[in-house]
């Protein structure tokens, strides 16, 4: 397994991941002209975060993914709901010049060339028009489930800075790096948190689906911490998951 390759993962990814908070998206557009509205949601995914636009009431969403694996997951679990998958990534999307209001990247933006993205998205997104990143990290307590399995993982790799998650360096330069970019400018930033209820099953399919931290630690050390988090949980049916969605917009350049 590689870094960003998520085809291995397609099952447990779209099976577990959670959704995001949407209560920033009342800054972006009023719901009453969401209809109105042509949405691109690059490195989709499995359509998490575009199916959430379509319920939103967003009629007309592009769903852009590069991988083949996870686009299919994608377009079985998106069938009969307008959402039109495009094979294509963050720096060639396939998309037309100024063809879209809002372009987003939903927890994948840390995994494109910055520059050749933003560069990409200034020429598909209409004047006036947004970009949302956005992540969904776990909520890390001083105390609970979730603070002792970072304890495993900073057990198991001690010098490792997550480049995938939404505490990451790249995000907590990412309104700096927006804001100097000559693409995009009125950077907003916003946070909301979420939580959810799921079998513990689902908690380790989870894990099972993130892909930085298999590649960090090598199929053997995976497996011990899977076994740890698997002690951790001590036989409960369920376990309570807290995120925090974390988004960024910004409105393209004059």
């Amino acid at each position: 397994m590689k870094f960003g390759n998520f085809s291995n993962l397609a099952g447990n990814y779209a099976a577990t991941r959670p959704g995001y908070s949407l209560d920033f998206l009342v800054s972006v557009f009023p719901k009453d002209v969401s209809s109105q509205v042509t949405f691109a949601d690059v490195g989709a995914g499995t359509g998490i975060f575009s199916r959430q636009i379509r319920d939103y009431g967003v009629k007309t969403i592009f769903a852009v993914e590069p991988n083949l694996e996870i686009r299919n997951q994608g377009i079985r679990h998106s069938e009969n709901n307008n959402i039109i998958w495009i094979d294509g990534s963050a720096e060639n999307t396939n998309l037309k010049n100024a063809s879209v209001d809002i372009l987003s990247m939903a927890s994948s933006f840390h995994w494109a060339n910055t520059v050749q993205a933003l560069k990409e998205f200034s020429r598909v997104v209409k004047p006036g028009g947004k970009f949302i990143a956005l992540w969904n990290p776990r909520k890390i307590s001083k105390s609970g489930l979730e603070h002792e399995v970072n304890l495993i993982l900073k057990e198991l790799l001690p010098e490792y800075v997550r480049k995938s998650s939404g505490y990451s360096p790249f995000c907590e330069k990412l309104s700096e790096t927006l804001s100097r970019s000559n693409f995009f400018t009125d950077v907003q930033y916003s946070e909301n948190e979420s939580r959810r209820t799921i079998s513990s099953n689902d908690y380790i399919k989870l894990w099972q689906s993130v892909n930085d931290i298999q590649v960090a630690l090598g199929e053997l050390k995976f497996l011990k911490f899977i076994e740890k988090v698997r002690n951790l949980i001590n036989g409960e049916a369920t376990v309570t998951v807290s995120n925090v969605t974390r988004s960024w917009v910004a409105t393209l350049k004059d």
